[in-house]
């Protein structure tokens, strides 16, 4: 009984810090949105900088993972919650790094942008997204991961709608606002990819909770 308790305190520690990872990336994602809006090359070049923190804790997280593995054996759901920590985690860093693609297109951009209405289209859904992972993730609810990915359709039919806008601008054009739009593709490109991860850790919850795999993206 008392090795029991002892793992389920490990375990909650596990999962504390994936909820911290999830909020750390939330934040940058926050930070990312208010860049855009300004085009601050201050914020965008911060957000890189934090990265760093986001990537030490996906490390920290494979750690205790590991740790848990070798020294308590888990058995079934017990190994289910320790792996699909480490894969979320796996993801979480993934979708920081798209941060990171952003700021560098922030940076590199001389004046505001054409295109920062539709930037921050994408924003809503995506940390509604965020939100909705983090509750089911605490909470374990199966129905709230599911939610998860009918917001990303809305990312994917943002992104399919500016998608053909961007390229006629860059069909049409072959000065300043061509290639402009060539590169607020890879913005947006970012942000849906963003959306599919989210939905990648729905699955894992589900996984989780159901002993099941299921495909949402």
């Amino acid at each position: 009984m008392r090795e029991r308790i002892k793992f389920e305190t490990l375990l909650k520690e596990l999962q504390d810090l994936v909820v911290d990872m999830m909020e750390d990336v939330t934040s940058q994602y926050q930070g990312i949105r208010t860049a855009l809006k300004t085009m601050d090359k201050k914020i965008a070049e911060e957000l890189i900088t934090v990265d760093e923190t986001i990537n030490k804790a996906e490390d920290q997280i494979n750690e205790k993972v590991v740790s848990l593995i070798i020294r308590e054996s888990p058995v079934a759901s017990d190994l289910r919650m320790v792996i699909t920590a480490m894969k979320i985690a796996s993801d979480l860093e993934r979708i920081a790094d798209y941060v990171c693609n952003i700021a560098k297109y922030i940076i590199h951009t001389k004046e505001r942008s054409d295109h920062n209405i539709m930037f921050d289209a994408f924003f809503d859904p995506l940390l509604t997204m965020f939100k909705d992972i983090n509750t089911a993730y605490t909470n374990e609810n199966v129905e709230l991961a599911l939610a998860v990915a009918q917001a990303d359709e809305q990312m994917d039919d943002l992104f399919d709608e500016n998608v053909k806008r961007l390229m006629r601008i860059a069909k049409s054009k072959v000065d300043a606002p061509a290639e402009e739009a060539a590169r607020a593709l890879f913005v947006i490109k970012n942000l849906e990819r963003a959306g599919d991860h989210l939905t990648n850790i729905s699955e894992q919850i589900i996984y989780l909770h159901k002993a099941k795999r299921i495909t949402l993206n």
